[in-house]
């Protein structure tokens, strides 16, 4: 399949990140060797492990994440771009398939996020009048990121090191609203599945569950 050049970037960038955690290793191995063989310390292990768990990450998510969202193009119900971006509407709840959620905080990370924002920009911008007359101005925006079973657990990142600022700024602007605190739940859920192709989908419907603010004013007094 012919990729665009969101897509060229994405991937250049992500090849470039690996590069670099594969030579950062190569150099402390190296260091290692030439000065410090006889005095290595677990934390000169652990830096290096770091870099290479993140490499190999990298590596995973750029087999099964990337490559199946392309692969699964005609996902039925969702009207996709060229890049495998989707959308589709169902009972006032909006559904968005992206090929992948940036992580991380390196330049490339930022760059895949800012890349992937535009591209999801262009796709909403399709469905603007239809969105723009959903009432979202209280809603819950839920990231469910879906891995094959195919990529170990130990590998899966943590939820918390997702990059979701641009991707959600795009998103409450598509709906002509705001994701001010009061007004907008986030989510961001993982999932191990091979039933539906892995990738993120951004799910934006008006369910605002608050039941946790009411087990608060049950315990409040408790806490200390």
């Amino acid at each position: 399949m012919e990729l665009g050049r969101l897509e060229e970037q994405f991937i250049v960038s992500t090849l470039s990140e690996i590069r670099r955690l594969i030579q950062s290793a190569e150099k402390k191995i190296d260091k290692l060797m030439r000065y410090r063989i006889n005095l290595i310390r677990p934390e000169d292990i652990e830096s290096i492990s770091y870099d290479v768990a993140s490499a190999q990450r990298l590596i995973l998510d750029f087999n099964f994440s990337g490559k199946n969202a392309y692969a699964y193009s005609d996902t039925t119900g969702y009207t996709k771009d060229k890049g495998g971006i989707g959308l589709t509407i169902e009972d006032n709840t909006v559904y968005i398939y992206l090929p992948y959620l940036p992580k991380g905080h390196s330049a490339a990370a930022v760059k895949n996020e800012y890349n992937l924002s535009l591209k999801l920009q262009r796709t909403l911008n399709k469905n603007r009048e239809t969105l723009r007359m959903m009432d979202m101005r209280q809603k819950t925006i839920t990231y469910a990121v879906v891995h094959s079973s195919k990529i170990p657990l130990t590998l899966i990142p943590d939820n918390d090191n997702y990059l979701i600022h641009k991707i959600q700024n795009a998103v409450v602007d598509a709906l002509a609203t705001t994701d001010c605190g009061c007004e907008t739940f986030i989510k961001i859920e993982s999932y191990i599945s091979d039933d539906v192709p892995s990738g993120c989908y951004v799910v934006v419907n008006t369910d605002m569950d608050k039941s946790t603010l009411k087990s608060i004013k049950k315990c409040v007094k408790k806490i200390r």
